[in-house]
């Protein structure tokens, strides 16, 4: 409203002095008049001096030109219209302060909210925004009615000037109207009249008529057959607002389009050229990666717009990024602006990295980013650099396939008959090999043994192909053969490559100690259940089976490598965060989702040690997954200890292991982590549809223990608590007696004895339960020496002891005394070491004897050691316990006790 207050006065200054010279047309001038008057007088004169009478005809009334009343008419018009916008303008720049005023002059929030909503719609009620686009309007009339008015005013001065004033208004006017309708045809044009909003309303109202008197003429399907592009038109216009052009303006800016995409491609690189230093990049980039990093990673708007950077040469984004993440290491910088811009350069790295992910039209390779950068510094951006690391390896493997995918159309071309140039097809092998071997530059994924062997053999591979494709016999069995060899090793390299990458990625994550930036994102961009190389291998080769070819190529190794290196950093920590733990449930997950059912389910290393360090209450991994299958892994592990009678040389695989001599280092391990298994499992109940399998589990892991395990003090517990397991009730369907059948399934007692009163179905003699428990537990004790005790003695009775109190009345005679000599000679050859009053204290506290410090008639029905010279050799062990210093007051108590007992 200044502006035009200024403009309006200047103008009516201007005009104001053109109606000074103009207005005196409208009455007689005083010179003509004085003329007329001194005329008529000497004509009296004269007629006097002749003697003649003169006549004076009078004036004619004065009628001023009708240029002149013209001009001044439109003059006084347009000084009328100037003034008027003038004392408007002041009018609406005072309403504006007082709603300034109003809506600022109380202190609350919520009161001046209040008042502002209230006079704002009462301002959109009363169209205050018409009065300020008339103001405007009126000036430019003002303006062409001042330049008519000159026209007639040149008219009786000089027509020549006239046609000049003529000519000039003229193309003024042609050139308001062309830019009043020009916003009509073009929303984007920067030229405009207040009169464009009705004019587009206007041109709005009669396309709508226009569209209904066409409905009513032809019909719908009529007129759509007649006139498609009108059709077009009107639907585009159903689309666009029409309430004002400015909505309208709006709506088109912002909708989806081609257009659209093509201004942002222009303004985005045009910023990016524009950028001249790391504190201009700096904005841009963050900006870049909050447009990435948008949770909804499936569907991203920008990612067409960010890839047009990357692939504009003459932007070159991705070297801005490196320079800045570059610059990012200068000892100028403070460290908190160091970090900070590492921060970012890492989110957009992570963004950029993730676009082929989510969209492959938009796949573009950033192999020639400088990795070493990734690598440089570890500090407060680690849990940036830990992801960003992960997709950008992920995203140089998958621009890997465009070469791969060469050398595979160069082979198909070979055995259609097409001679291709043999160079050719060794750069691009060549290029792929290169490629995969580059990913272990900077010792990122350990891999070079398995990369170094692979790519030997697909140069060998080929170099006999092309001898065969010499020979011009492109279809022999031979070439088809070696061609099928080398598609298949390379694809399972790449698929090899994005298992290392993304087991890398979780060793970093776990050492992090918290989730990395964006960690489930980053997790869900690998194909974890089945290399996207595999899935192309399969399209191409159907009779392939890709899970052989992976187990093949070692490809659960990397898994399992990971695995282990978490839980030896864990444990040298002294504690498994919380963040470690979930990374092992998942490289554990993909692991079994890799291993597949073909074969005998083998867990990854590092699990034994895991079960042993690891607090079982605490354990994620113990509370996700089947305990079956955790202990049916470990077995399948047992089964390694064959490799010691192979010749295998140091340094080859098997089965994620390096040599036969850690096999062997480890196979200890695994037996313990079997009897820490088998610990958790004791005493469980099982459901019914899955008690066979589990009896086949606990059979198989026994059988393996027996045949396979190397002798220890680990080996005789781990058996004797399976054993004690399957003699669980509820495996044998809560029957008292263990069929023959299953007796002859898993071999577990030494001594077998005919039931005297009952036989099962079939004739054949049964064994009770609680003895093959008593025989378990007296075999037990025979492994305990001074020099050799088993692993986890102590527990190991306290579990071998927890027996039914209902079924100890059936211990049989021999079984008893039996027991009572396994026990006395364990007392003696422990006599004198702290361990002998140990393993008392266990079997005086534990079920077993449980009846004999119960005086409930109940109880004491139980006490099932009733023969009397078991009972003797009992009681001379219990006073070899009795011997011993180290007893405490309450152990000899309980001795004293079980003796009287015994011994009435």
């Amino acid at each position: 409203m200044g502006g035009l207050v200024i403009f309006a006065g200047l103008f009516s200054a201007i005009l104001t002095a053109f109606l000074i010279e103009s207005y005196k047309t409208l009455t007689l001038d005083s010179g003509d008049e004085t003329v007329l008057l001194l005329n008529q007088i000497s004509m009296q004169l004269s007629g006097i001096a002749n003697g003649s009478s003169v006549h004076i005809t009078p004036p004619d009334p004065f009628i001023p030109s009708t240029s002149s009343l013209v001009c001044n008419l439109l003059w006084f018009i347009s000084l009328g219209l100037s003034l008027s916008c003038a004392f408007i303008a002041t009018l609406v720049g005072q309403w504006a302060r007082d709603f300034i005023y109003k809506t600022e002059m109380r202190t609350s929030p919520v009161i001046r909210a209040r008042i502002f909503a209230y006079l704002y719609y009462g301002l959109k009620r009363f169209n205050m925004h018409a009065v300020v686009e008339v103001i405007p309007f009126l000036l430019h009339l003002s303006l062409i009615i001042f330049f008519a008015g000159l026209v007639a005013f040149l008219v009786p001065v000089n027509r020549g000037v006239m046609f000049l004033s003529i000519a000039l208004l003229g193309i003024l006017v042609i050139v308001y109207a062309f830019l009043t309708v020009l916003p009509v045809f073009s929303l984007d044009s920067p030229y405009q009249t207040p009169l464009s909003g009705g004019v587009w309303r206007f041109a709005q109202f009669v396309s709508s008529i226009s569209w209904r008197i066409t409905q009513f003429v032809y019909g719908i399907r009529r007129s759509a057959e007649v006139s498609n592009d009108f059709m077009v038109d009107y639907r585009r216009s159903e689309q666009v607002p029409n309430d004002s052009m400015v909505n309208a303006m709006n709506h088109v800016a912002v909708c989806s389009s081609r257009q659209r995409d093509e201004r942002d491609h222009r303004a985005l690189c045009w910023t990016v050229r524009s950028l001249a230093d790391d504190s201009e990049v700096e904005p841009f980039l963050e900006g870049i990666s909050d447009v990435l990093g948008e949770s909804h990673s499936d569907h991203r708007p920008y990612d067409g717009h960010i890839a047009i950077l990357l692939r504009n040469p003459d932007v070159r984004l991705l070297g801005h990024l490196e320079r800045f993440l570059r610059g990012s290491f200068s000892d100028t910088l403070p460290p908190e602006i160091q970090n900070r811009r590492r921060m970012i350069a890492l989110k957009v790295l992570w963004g950029l990295s993730t676009i082929p992910v989510v969209d492959s039209r938009y796949f573009t390779r950033l192999d020639s980013f400088d990795l070493s950068l990734l690598h440089r510094s570890r500090d407060l951006a680690e849990q940036y650099r830990v992801s960003a690391c992960a997709v950008l390896y992920l995203n140089a493997a998958s621009s890997l396939f465009d070469e791969v995918n060469g050398v595979i159309g160069v082979l198909n071309k070979l055995a259609g008959g097409v001679f291709v140039d043999d160079e050719n097809l060794h750069q691009r092998l060549a290029k792929v090999i290169y490629g995969i071997q580059s990913f272990d530059r900077h010792g990122y994924l350990h891999m070079n043994q398995v990369l170094s062997a692979a790519s030997i053999k697909a140069i060998q591979d080929l170099e006999i192909m092309m001898d065969v494709m010499n020979c011009m016999v492109h279809r022999s069995e031979q070439w088809m053969e070696k061609r099928r060899s080398v598609t298949e090793l390379l694809y399972l390299l790449l698929a090899v490559v994005e298992r290392h990458i993304f087991a890398a990625f979780m060793v970093d994550a776990a050492r992090l100690g918290t989730p990395p930036y964006r960690f489930q994102e980053s997790r869900d961009f690998f194909p974890f259940r089945k290399s996207s190389a595999l899935v192309k291998m399969d399209a191409a080769f159907p009779s392939i089976n890709s899970n052989s070819i992976v187990a093949r190529m070692d490809a659960l190794e990397p898994f399992s490598r990971a695995f282990r290196t978490i839980v030896d950093d864990q444990t040298r920590y002294g504690s498994y965060n919380e963040t470690a733990d979930e990374i092992l449930v998942i490289l554990l997950t993909e692991y079994h989702n890799a291993a597949g059912n073909d074969g005998p389910q083998f867990c990854p290393d590092g699990l034994a040690h895991y079960i042993l360090t690891r607090n079982h209450s605490e354990s994620a991994i113990l509370r996700k997954f089947d305990h079956l299958w955790l202990l049916s892994g470990l077995t399948a592990r047992l089964t390694t200890s064959e490799t010691w009678r192979m010749d295998i040389p140091e340094g080859s695989r098997y089965f994620g292991w390096e040599s036969p001599r850690e096999i062997r280092q480890a196979m200890p391990e695994t037996i313990e982590a079997i009897w820490q298994m088998a610990n958790i499992m004791t005493g469980r109940q099982w459901q019914r549809e899955i008690r066979a399998q589990v009896q086949q589990v606990m059979g198989g892991a026994l059988d393996s223990l027996r045949r396979r395990a190397p002798s220890g003090s680990a080996t005789a517990s781990t058996i004797a608590l399976i054993q004690n397991n399957l003699l669980n009730p509820v495996l044998t369907h809560g029957e008292e007696l263990l069929t023959v059948n299953l007796i002859r399934a898993y071999p577990l007692l030494p001594l077998r004895r005919p039931c005297q009163d009952s036989e099962d179905s079939n004739g054949e003699p049964g064994i009770y339960l609680v003895d093959a428990h008593f025989t378990i537990l007296a075999d037990f004790l025979r492994q305990c020496s001074r020099h050799h005790l088993p692993y986890n003695t102590k527990e190991t009775i306290e579990l071998l002891t927890r027996f039914d109190v209902g079924l100890m009345v059936a211990v049989d005679l021999l079984q008893q005394s039996n027991f009572a000599k396994t026990w006395k000679a364990m007392l003696e050859e422990l006599h004198g070491l702290q361990i002998q009053t140990t393993l008392a204290e266990v079997f005086l506290n534990s079920q077993l004897l449980s009846a004999y410090f119960d005086t409930t008639d109940n109880m004491s029905r139980n006490r099932w050691l009733d023969d009397p010279s078991a009972k003797s050799v009992f009681v001379e062990g219990l006073v070899l316990v009795e011997e011993c210093q180290e007893v405490s007051s309450e152990l000899r108590t309980r001795l004293e006790s079980i003796k009287t007992i015994l011994t009435l």
